[in-house]
């Protein structure tokens, strides 16, 4: 209970709820409201492409990009990161409508860009970072002041983008003292808190943001590294291999772009979300937001020239017509690697589901007779979080009831146990200790160490620290409430690969 997960996103929240008395327990129903929100944020995309002075061809490019972008896969098939995708398309409207007020004058387009900007602070968190948006939108349609009608730069529009961005900032930093003052947020190991523990933050920070840069490049989740330590390794190779396209992207970019100031504004609106984005693990389904900044990009990559109505056909000379059709030639294979990338991905959550589900059939199946009212299963152990996450849902679902219960006692492979009286198990960690994976660190307070004599309580148990070495838990006492032999309780050991099976407590 002293771990606080609370975000406040009462938008993304009250939507899904009402989802969810539309549809219940039928998910065509969530699909298709995923589906539509992607389909809207993706035409949105290529509008502010449009808008903010790529060609056509370059827009048509990067929405491409933008709409087969693997970051994407997990937010659009899974439905409780859906407030990404709502995110997605009030930061849309936020723009163009914010463009349209610079570029137009339209003071009821600054209504509806503030709006929606202030609506998109109770879907997700890292949406505090667009108030430096127009600055950097007026920022790249400054490169365009000397082109004809209608691609140049309306006059004053940089004053109004600084008055737009000022009336955001107001309200970010009202949002911020509320969200303050509310508690809200998460104190867990796992997350980062630039004002509460500033040097922790200032010293993951580097790390954390070339991992999300990396992964705009490579399709393969960062977070894989994160699910259990013996996993980091992987992290130090993904970043290996990441870091050597992400650096000829950038001098690419630097080399070929340097006096365009829409590639400049458009690789700033990739950094300003990171400060937000690395208070979280390295996940690459948070980036739907910056990746609007690196399509646009991948847009220009892709249709070598100018700007339109400026010789955006034009032939390049030299060594930059070379380098310019080498970046222009990756693109289309980078595309098509990134949508092969988002269906693997998509199987995969079927997949992770479907065995999830049959984790629990194994020991309904095994449990002796019919599930009764009170029914408990135990499982000793899981180091598969997929598993534990959501198992009390998938339960009720599986068995149409909500009077049974299912537990995981603790997430290493091959904990010693026994019995110590007819109450009371005693568990030993053999190798990793307890809390050792991402389960365990969502679970751990930042304020202080795990401590022995420390209790836990859940429903049928009571946990309780006995042991803890160097900051890691070694052994644990669970009591539970009726007897270990209780007609009512199964206990369940699970291999690191397999179903779990039911077993006897020495």
């Amino acid at each position: 209970d002293e771990v606080r997960y609370q975000h406040w996103r009462p938008v993304a929240e009250r939507l899904l709820y009402w989802q969810f008395l539309a549809f219940g327990r039928n998910a065509i129903g969530y699909r298709v409201i995923n589906m539509a929100l992607y389909g809207l944020g993706v035409i949105g995309a290529l509008m502010l492409f449009r808008r903010i002075g790529l060609g056509e061809a370059a827009a048509r490019w990067g929405a491409l990009g933008f709409a087969a972008a693997a970051c994407h896969a997990v937010p659009v098939v899974f439905v409780s990161s859906q407030a990404d995708l709502i995110s997605l398309v009030l930061v849309i409207v936020a723009l163009v409508a914010a463009m349209r007020y610079s570029e137009e004058r339209d003071f009821g387009a600054s209504a509806v860009a503030t709006l929606a900007f202030a609506i998109s602070l109770g879907t997700k968190e890292a949406t505090l970072a667009m108030v430096f948006a127009p600055l950097l939108l007026a920022y790249g349609r400054g490169t365009q002041r000397k082109q004809p009608p209608p691609y140049a730069a309306a006059p004053g529009s940089g004053k109004r983008a600084i008055v737009l961005s000022l009336i955001w900032t107001g309200v970010g930093l009202a949002w911020l003292a509320f969200y303050a003052r509310g508690g809200y947020g998460s104190n867990a190991a796992v997350m980062l808190e630039p004002m509460r523990d500033p040097m922790r933050y200032l010293a993951a920070l580097p790390g954390r943001a070339l991992t999300l840069l990396v992964s705009l490049l490579i399709p393969i989740n960062p977070f894989l590294f994160y699910l259990r330590s013996s996993y980091g390794i992987g992290l130090y190779g993904f970043l290996a291999i990441g870091l050597l396209p992400l650096g000829w992207a950038a001098w690419e970019t630097c080399r070929r772009h340097a006096k365009n100031r829409i590639a400049r504004s458009m690789v700033l609106f990739v950094l300003i979300f990171l400060p937000l984005l690395v208070c979280t693990v390295p996940d690459d389904r948070i980036l739907m937001l910056p990746s609007i900044g690196f399509y646009a990009l991948l847009g220009m990559w892709a249709v070598p020239g100018g700007l339109p109505g400026n010789a955006s056909t034009a032939p390049l000379a030299g060594r930059h017509e070379a380098g310019r059709s080498r970046m222009s030639s990756l693109v289309p294979p980078f595309i098509v690697l990134q949508a092969v990338a988002a269906m693997l991905v998509t199987h995969a959550m079927g997949r992770i589901e479907i065995e999830g589900r049959e984790s629990l059939l194994a020991p309904i199946n095994q449990f002796g007779r019919p599930l009764q009212a009170g029914d408990c299963m135990f499982v000793v152990n899981d180091t598969t979080d997929a598993n534990v996450l959501f198992a009390q849902l998938r339960l009720e679902a599986i068995a149409g009831r909500r009077d049974i219960y299912v537990a995981f006692l603790c997430n290493t492979s091959n904990p010693e146990v026994r019995r110590i009286d007819e109450h009371t198990l005693h568990l030993t960690a053999t190798d990793e200790p307890f809390f050792g994976g991402f389960l365990g660190d969502m679970a751990r307070p930042t304020d202080r160490p795990y401590q022995e004599g420390e209790t836990f309580r859940a429903r049928e148990l009571t946990g309780r620290i006995v042991r803890v070495n160097d900051g890691e838990v070694r052994e644990i006492e669970i009591r539970f409430d009726k007897p270990i032999n209780s007609d009512s309780y199964r206990f369940y050991s699970s291999p690191e690969w397999g179903r779990p099976a039911r077993i006897q407590i020495p």
